[in-house]
């Protein structure tokens, strides 16, 4: 038995002596975390893949055509508004010459004449 704890003792101090000179790699934690990043990065491309190249034009393309047509429709009311005005300008003109008030309603102002 004694002869069971020597050889223990002088496996045991042996090992303390060679890991003694055992210098540690500082860098293996580093290179750890970048192979469990590039693991990562592996499973999920196939889904960025999806998104950067599918999605991504895609998107662009539906916000121009959504501004293009907001612009569109903008041109089209400053139009009609633009036009109203000309309308409105006429009949202004159209009631100066005829000596129409503007608080006369016609259909009212012609039916109390008689």
């Amino acid at each position: 038995m004694e002869k069971n704890v020597e050889q223990v003792d002088a496996f045991l101090e042996e090992l303390i002596r060679r890991e003694r000179f055992v210098e540690p790699d500082p860098f293996l934690g580093t290179r750890l975390i970048q192979a469990l990043e590039n693991r990562l990065e592996e499973l999920t491309s196939a889904s960025h893949f999806m998104i950067r190249n599918l999605l991504q034009p895609v998107m662009v393309t539906v916000g121009l055509v959504f501004a293009a047509l907001i612009g569109i429709s903008l041109g089209l009311i400053q139009g009609r508004q633009s036009e109203a005005g000309v309308r409105n300008e006429q009949i202004q003109e159209l009631r100066n010459s005829f000596y129409i008030s503007d608080f006369a309603d016609e259909g009212t102002y012609f039916m109390n004449k008689n």
